[in-house]
């Protein structure tokens, strides 16, 4: 079974996908600790490229254009991928929205968001990729943070996702 290995971010698995996904959430994670707002908008760009790949996958990806809440309802419509990754994706989407146009953000919301994209990264790994992937131990944990409402699924989908 295989695991994760680290390069310097919780993220580095993706590299055999497209390393810009592993730059843009290497820069949220770099962000985090002094701008948790910025922070949060590379987690939305993070999202939109993943949801971007995902799409493609699927058969479904039109443009690069094109609203992320219209790609995710694409996805959700047209594939059969769990209605609660499609929903992570929202979040990410949500909290990204508040920081880019609200200047809102906090390090609860973008350690949460981080942990989101990171369940999503995995998800997206084990689906396309690895499917014994291992990557329960991130060094996202060690961090505290509260978690706001919006994410409502995290520990339902962190449970599927860190199955053995």
């Amino acid at each position: 079974m295989a695991t994760n290995k680290s390069s310097g971010t919780n993220f580095g698995f993706l590299g055999q996908y497209d390393t810009v996904l592993v730059g843009v959430a290497s820069l949220a994670e770099q962000y985090f600790a002094d701008d948790p707002v910025t922070s949060l908008m590379k987690l939305r760009q993070f999202g939109e490229l993943l949801a971007q790949q995902v799409a493609a996958r699927a058969g479904v990806f039109v443009a690069v254009e094109e609203a992320q809440s219209d790609l995710l309802a694409r996805l959700r419509r047209d594939t059969a991928y769990p209605r609660d990754v499609i929903d992570l994706f929202h979040d990410l989407r949500r909290v990204g929205n508040d920081a880019v146009h609200q200047h809102r953000g906090d390090y609860g919301t973008a350690l949460t968001a981080l942990k989101v994209a990171r369940q999503l990264a995995v998800w997206f790994h084990r689906t396309f990729g690895d499917r014994g992937f291992r990557a329960c131990q991130s060094a996202l944990n060690s961090f505290q943070g509260t978690a706001p409402k919006t994410f409502h699924f995290v520990r339902s989908v962190s449970a599927v996702f860190c199955a053995a």
